[in-house]
């Protein structure tokens, strides 16, 4: 039994690395279950045992990169900076190291491409998807934003405008890296991507976010502070909470 059940998590997880390749090649349309079994070396007919059909398939893939809980991800991230008792600036910075932290050290070129694929496509299952997983984190960095305006640190006509920025922003300076590559641009953008990605962006935010009658004041969070986002980052990592 216990041979049984290793042989079938493994069977699983070659079924799954196949679709992905497949799925970033082909795109959800283009992608025959065929072609997953053969790059799998498995029977098609034990991808529809394992998986039924591919639109599970492909959900199953996409909560296995993801993680299966993103509001559980985003309540415990929020209740640990919360329990800093800080100010708006600094849980916002938390918020910021952390998302750059995500998009640079788990970039993956298959998942851009199986993403850029169904956006051109206007599929609806990868639109459920993101859906389910962005929309809790934007609206938790919008409230931070919005808590900083109510007390005096931050102001803007546009708070969820705002954080779609630096979320878009973020993930496509680390899809754009490849195409930097080989260029004479790449060293100033991509050495040292996380540290150089982060001081901008923390530059460019707090510069944004000051109101008109304070200085410009840009935090930077403390040794103990980074070791906890530190902490949570290598659990996204190692899928024991989801992915931003």
């Amino acid at each position: 039994m216990i041979k049984s059940t290793k042989d079938s998590t493994e069977t699983k997880e070659k079924i799954l690395a196949a679709a992905k390749n497949v799925f970033a090649e082909k795109g959800f349309s283009g992608a025959r279950m065929s072609a997953i079994a053969e790059i799998a070396q498995v029977n098609q007919a034990l991808i529809h045992y394992h998986f039924s059909n591919k639109k599970t398939l492909y959900k199953t893939l996409f909560h296995r990169i993801m993680g299966d809980d993103s509001e559980k991800m985003m309540r415990l991230i929020i209740e640990e900076i919360k329990s800093w008792n800080e100010t708006p600036p600094i849980e916002l910075c938390a918020i910021l190291y952390l998302l750059i932290s995500i998009h640079t050290e788990t970039h993956d070129n298959e998942i851009h491409k199986i993403i850029n694929r169904e956006v051109a496509d206007g599929k609806g299952i990868l639109y459920e998807l993101l859906r389910e997983y962005f929309i809790p984190t934007i609206k938790k960095i919008e409230n931070i934003i919005k808590r900083g305006i109510n007390e005096g640190f931050f102001e803007t006509t546009n708070p969820l405008l705002f954080v779609l920025n630096m979320i878009f922003f973020t993930a496509d300076y680390t899809h754009a890296e490849e195409l930097f590559k080989k260029t004479n641009l790449y060293d100033k953008l991509y050495v040292n991507q996380k540290e150089t990605l982060y001081f901008f962006m923390k530059e460019q935010i707090f510069k944004g976010l000051k109101p008109d009658n304070k200085k410009i004041t840009i935090p930077s969070l403390n040794k103990h502070q980074t070791e906890r986002m530190d902490y949570l980052i290598e659990k996204i990592k190692n899928k024991q909470i989801a992915v931003i």
